[in-house]
C-alpha cells in the first residue's frame, strides 16, 4: 500500500483527484471495448455501437461491456480487432503524421492491436511485427492471419537484435514497451508489486534501453511512438526526458487530436487517458520524430525485407 499512496501523491495534487483515482483502481467499472474495422462495417451492425473518442477515427467503434464481439463470425473473419479504448488512445498517437509512411516496424507488438491500427491507418509497404516473447508469438501470428496483413512478417529478435539488423529502415516505429502494468488493475486483473518502487525501477531501466535500439531503425525524418499501460512518472515522462536528454536528433512532436488530454506532469507533449476521467484502463503515449526530411528510396529500404515471408518468423538470440 505504501507504493500505491506514494505513487497517487506522486500523480495528483487535488485530493479530489486522488480519491477518484484510488476508487477506480479498488472498484473497476465496465468500460467500452474498442472494435478496429480492418474490412468494410457490414450493414445492418451486429451490435449497437458509438463513435470511438475521436470521431475522426472513423474505422474504430465502440460498443459496451456486455457485448462479445469476440464470438461474433465476423471476428473469425478478420472483420475487426478487439481490444481496448485506452490502447486505441494510445494508437491515436500516430495521426500527427503527415510523412508518407511505406515501412512500420513494431517492436513489442504481440498481441498486435497497435500494429494493426497503424497498418489500417498508413496502408504501408511492409508491416514488421516484432515479439521477443516467444510465448507471445503464436497470438500475434494468428491475429495477423486472421486480418489478412500483408504484406507483414513477424519476428523475435531482441530490440539490439532488431536494430542491427534494420537499422534506419523504418518510417514508423511503434514502442509499446514493457511496464509495470499499474492500468491492470482498471480491468480487474491482479497485477502483483506493480506499484513496488523496484519494479518500477526494473521496468524504467528496461524502457531505457528497449526505447534506445529501436530509435536506430527510425530512417531521417521518420517517427518513434512511445506508449505504455502504466501510470508511474518514471515510465512514462520520465522515460521521454531521459530519452530526449541522450539522443538530441529526436524532437517531440505536438499531436493536435489529443491536446485536451495533455499530461500535466510535464512540459512536453506527452498524453495520457486517465481511468477515473475517461473511459478506459488508463494509457500514456508520446510521438518522436528524428531530425531529416530527405525520403531514402523506398525500393532499396523494402529491398531488404524481400526474404521474409508472410506468416515468418525468425528467432533471434
Amino acid at each position: 500500500m505504501k507504493g500505491l499512496e506514494k505513487l497517487v501523491f506522486s500523480l495528483f495534487d487535488q485530493k479530489e483527484e486522488r480519491e477518484g483515482f484510488m476508487k477506480v483502481l479498488a472498484h473497476p467499472l465496465p468500460s467500452s471495448l474498442a472494435l478496429l474495422w480492418l474490412k468494410q462495417k457490414p450493414s445492418p451492425l451486429p451490435f449497437p455501437m458509438e463513435p470511438f473518442l475521436f470521431p475522426e477515427i472513423d474505422f474504430v467503434s465502440l460498443v459496451s461491456s456486455d457485448v462479445k464481439p469476440g464470438k461474433n463470425p465476423l471476428h473469425d473473419q478478420g472483420t475487426y480487432y478487439c481490444l481496448d479504448a485506452s490502447s486505441v488512445f494510445a494508437a491515436s498517437v500516430l495521426t500527427a503524421i503527415s510523412r508518407q509512411v511505406k515501412i512500420i516496424i513494431d517492436g513489442c507488438a504481440s498481441p498486435g492491436g497497435k500494429a494493426l491500427f497503424a497498418w489500417k491507418y498508413f496502408k504501408p509497404q511492409f508491416l514488421l511485427a516484432n515479439e521477443v516473447v516467444k510465448s507471445r508469438l503464436m497470438a500475434l501470428m494468428s491475429n495477423l492471419k486472421r486480418c489478412s496483413v500483408n504484406p507483414s512478417a513477424v519476428s523475435s529478435f531482441d530490440p539490439k537484435v532488431l536494430a542491427n539488423h534494420f537499422e534506419s529502415l523504418a518510417d514508423v516505429v511503434i514502442a509499446d514497451v514493457p511496464c509495470s502494468g499499474q492500468s491492470l488493475l482498471v480491468k480487474g486483473t491482479r497485477v502483483p508489486g506493480c506499484f513496488n518502487p523496484l519494479v518500477v525501477k526494473k521496468n524504467f531501466l528496461r524502457q531505457r534501453r528497449v526505447i534506445s535500439e529501436l530509435a536506430r531503425l527510425v530512417v531521417a525524418g521518420g517517427y518513434l511512438a512511445y506508449m505504455t499501460c502504466t501510470f508511474s512518472r518514471e515510465e512514462n515522462e520520465g522515460i521521454i526526458e531521459w530519452f530526449l536528454k541522450h539522443n538530441p536528433t529526436f524532437h517531440p512532436v505536438e499531436v493536435s487530436l489529443l491536446k485536451n488530454y495533455q499530461s500535466h506532469l510535464t512540459s512536453l507533449p506527452c498524453y495520457r487517458l486517465w481511468p477515473h476521467r475517461n473511459s478506459g484502463a488508463g494509457a500514456f503515449t508520446c510521438l518522436l520524430q528524428k531530425e531529416g526530411g530527405v525520403i531514402e528510396d523506398i525500393d532499396s529500404r523494402l529491398a531488404v525485407f524481400k526474404d521474409l515471408k508472410y506468416p515468418w518468423s525468425s528467432y533471434g538470440a
